[in-house]
């Protein structure tokens, strides 16, 4: 069965660290997030609320292309904050495309990396439904949370 996994959590919870490490562990290439659509020409990461909404169709695309192409592992990083309702349209091409769902919640507290504004990231905690509180519908078939203790890639 194909699998896309979705890592979520807030800023600093070790999503990107655990998507590249499990692409490394699985041998994918790469994983997707809306913050490879946030990097400047010159390296430099560039987040505003303005560019959030196209990144997160860009990366939508992205995911939607792999699924197309029949890829057996897709691994997607995001705060996906509300939800199912934020996640909504990777089930939906989850559903379409044969997939089935994993969704990590990350549990790490480390230092916000990319300078979200903190009145931002106090909005983004209080709005935060955790995996506690998602329903396991269809797709999904696990959910799960990762405590960061060593790198081990695995949740």
């Amino acid at each position: 069965m194909k699998t896309l996994t979705i890592i979520r959590g807030l800023p600093g919870s070790g999503k990107s660290t655990l998507a590249d490490m499990t692409c490394k562990k699985w041998g994918i290439p790469r994983y997707f997030e809306t913050d490879q659509y946030m990097i400047e020409p010159d390296g430099s990461y560039v987040w505003s609320p303005e560019r959030l909404t196209r990144a997160i169709d860009l990366c939508q695309e992205a995911v939607g292309i792999e699924m197309v192409a029949g890829a057996p592992r897709i691994v997607v990083a995001g705060v996906f904050s509300s939800g199912l309702r934020t996640m909504q349209d990777y089930l939906d091409m989850a559903l379409e495309y044969g997939y089935e769902v994993t969704i990590v919640q990350c549990l790490g507290e480390f230092e916000n990396i990319h300078n979200v504004p903190v009145e931002t990231l106090e909005k983004m905690k209080k709005n935060f439904v955790p995996n506690s509180e998602i329903p396991l519908v269809r797709p999904i078939v696990s959910l799960q949370n990762h405590y960061p203790v060593e790198e081990t890639g695995s949740f």
